[in-house]
């Protein structure tokens, strides 16, 4: 058994352009988690899925495998998560995982991962002898309170919330 972790990203976001390479403290915020992952020490390997030659470029420059580009039918805004993960399974075949290989899917996105909430959940995973495990938390706010970037400017995500008396 072998441990990997697996990152999608697509260059084009409906609400924030370019989102993977907006930059905290002068590095993109793919960079953070990509780097969470590789100082746990867990994987054996880490890889990337996408369909944009400047993030396959970039992550492989820190240490991340993207064998492959995405083709477009695997990167539109209506494709959901399980067939991109689908996708890289079909398109790396010749890679020879392992049926009990472990995969940690993490979002490109996520800058506030932790290495030991990375290794928590792994533990848990194994002992229990779970399928699946998915990370969750208390959203602490009204999600109708949020706002999406759109052409530059800041725009309720529910308009509503914010007519009502």
């Amino acid at each position: 058994m072998s441990l990997y972790c697996l990152f999608i990203a697509r260059k084009s976001s409906k609400r924030i352009k370019n989102k993977n390479f907006i930059k905290i403290k002068n590095r993109p915020i793919i960079y953070y988690p990509i780097k969470t992952a590789q100082k746990s020490n867990l994987f054996k390997d880490i890889y990337l899925s996408t369909d944009s030659l400047t993030i396959k470029k970039y992550i492989e420059k820190i240490g991340v495998k993207a064998p492959f580009l995405r083709k477009k039918k695997f990167s539109g805004d209506n494709v959901q998560i399980p067939e991109v993960i689908r996708n890289f399974f079909s398109e790396t075949k010749k890679l020879n995982f392992k049926k009990n290989d472990i995969f940690v899917f993490i979002y490109s996105t996520n800058i506030f991962l932790k290495s030991d909430d990375l290794k928590k959940a792994i533990s848990k995973f194994i002992n229990q002898k779970l399928d699946y495990l998915v990370g969750v938390q208390k959203y602490s706010a009204n999600p109708s309170r949020s706002f999406t970037l759109k052409k530059g400017f800041l725009k309720p995500t529910s308009i509503s919330f914010y007519l009502k008396k």
